[in-house]
């Protein structure tokens, strides 16, 4: 992750009157991209000491707010004071993928969630360029499950990305969500 501070000047058609701008992004580079083979690829967190090869996007969240390993999951609050997630959490977990070589076809994954009814969630989409495949969205409670989705549409494909986004609002705080694993088939 680096930031970069852009700063120009912009006229008016008739270049009577100039703006100053100076804008700041934050950009990510994604440096882990799988590349299942022919038995696919599986990460399950309770095995593990990093979440590599998923990254973590936070957008105006901080780090410890979003997205982390404990305890072997994957999760968003279920820590800190009344083990509960925070508000105005934007956060994306993404498995970068290159599917060129495999015949990937099906996405598994144990989630559970535990949010503010209808104003907090959890998204699960897949993308590809411009194409993007919403497969989930929860809020309220649900206990682990195992879910079983169809990716095939993208398989023979680069530069694809599975997307576990969790957004919060402003107020109420709830206990979190949890992913116990991700299976590519």
């Amino acid at each position: 992750e680096c930031k970069i501070t852009l700063r120009g000047m912009k006229y008016n058609s008739d270049c009577s009157k100039k703006i100053l701008w100076n804008t700041k992004r934050t950009i990510t580079f994604l440096k882990n991209k799988v590349t299942p083979d022919a038995n696919g690829f599986e990460i399950d967190f309770s095995q593990v000491e990093n979440i590599e090869p998923v990254s973590v996007i936070n957008r105006n969240t901080p780090v410890e707010n979003g997205w982390n390993l404990k305890d072997g999951y994957l999760t968003v609050g279920y820590q800190g004071t009344g083990n509960t997630y925070e508000n105005d959490v934007h956060s994306d977990a993404l498995l970068f993928l290159d599917l060129t070589k495999s015949n990937i076809s099906n996405l598994t994954f144990g989630l559970e969630y535990d949010t503010e009814a209808f104003y907090d969630f959890i998204d699960i989409f897949i993308t590809c360029g411009n194409e993007r495949k919403q497969l989930f969205r929860g809020s309220g409670i649900q206990g682990m499950t195992t879910y079983n989705y169809d990716i095939s549409g993208f398989a023979g494909k680069d530069n694809v990305a599975i997307h576990f986004l969790f957004t919060s609002d402003q107020s109420v705080k709830y206990p979190g969500v949890s992913l116990s694993n991700i299976l590519l088939k």
